[in-house]
Parts: structure tokens; C-alpha cells; sequence
């Protein structure tokens, strides 16, 4: 990352390596971990015959750890998105349709930005034994992540 960060000039769209690690870090750490979807026309999902009008509620954390999906659905693998790396299936898994929040393109370009700015300047570290862990409510986040900031010797 920081090799591609003071290469880039700054620009998020020279950052591919930035990009695919905040889609692996959202693949493991969905913010939303139930998502509702009500079905427009009857369909079969998953051997499951639904009916039009039907509410399906689904795990973004279940889809983005399938192993028919990903491989090696748990390890941590940025360059699983890099060039042509992801099939078609890893990009559904992601994929909203109709429902991708407007602020979608803002939201990534914001934070390959602030990763990159983090990143041209620092070095963040975990303490020694620390191990965060996941914590579900509302939304999904860690129960706490302490780091050490540095300066990066350049």
C-alpha cells in the first residue's frame, strides 16, 4: 500500500491495491450483517421455491464467507480483487442492484482517500496480543481496535 500511495500522486484512481483492500476488509467486515429483500415475481433461491411479495432476509457475512464464492473464505486476501482475480460470482456477492445506496461511488472514492492519507504519512500497528473481535448490533463492528500510529521513515 505504500509503495502504491507515493506512486499515485495522490490520485485514488492510480490505487488499485488500496481498492481491493477496503473491498476484502468490507467482504470480512460488513457493516450490515441482515439485509430484507421482498421478491418481485416467484423465483427459486437456493433449492427455496418464493412467491411474489415474499420478504427474504439474508447475511451479507454468510454470502461474503461461502466457500463456493471465495476461496479461502476466512483468510484475509486483498489481491483476490485485483485485475481479473474476481469472478463474476465475487462481484454478485457485492452486487445491490437497484438498492445500491446513491452515495455508493462517493463512499468508496472517500475511503480510498482516507486510507491513502493514512497510509502516505503513517504506519498503524496493533498492540502485541490483541486480537479484536467482531461485535453485532444494529450494524457489525469490532469491539475495539487500539493501534499505535507512526511515523513512516521515508
Amino acid at each position: 500500500m505504500e509503495e502504491e500511495v507515493d506512486a499515485a500522486g495522490g490520485d485514488p484512481e492510480r490505487m488499485p491495491f488500496i481498492d481491493a483492500f477496503v473491498q476484502e476488509t468490507l467482504r470480512l467486515h460488513h457493516p450490515l450483517w441482515l439485509l430484507m429483500r421482498r421478491a418481485v415475481r416467484p423465483t427459486t433461491l437456493g433449492g427455496v421455491d418464493i412467491t411474489a411479495g415474499s420478504e427474504v432476509i439474508y447475511s451479507p457475512a454468510a454470502v461474503h464467507r461461502n466457500g463456493k464464492i471465495f476461496t479461502e473464505p476466512l483468510r484475509f486476501n486483498p489481491d483476490r480483487w485485483l485485475g481479473d482475480a474476481a469472478t463474476e460470482e465475487m462481484q454478485r456477492a457485492f452486487s445491490l442492484g437497484n438498492r445500491l445506496c446513491i452515495g455508493d461511488h462517493f463512499a468508496w472514492t472517500q475511503m480510498k482517500i482516507t486510507l491513502a492519507a493514512i497510509v502516505a504519512d503513517r504506519r498503524l500497528t496493533l498492540p502485541a496480543r490483541c486480537r479484536p473481535r467482531t461485535v453485532v448490533s444494529s450494524i457489525v463492528h469490532l469491539d475495539r481496535l487500539p493501534m499505535t500510529v507512526h511515523l513512516r521513515n521515508r
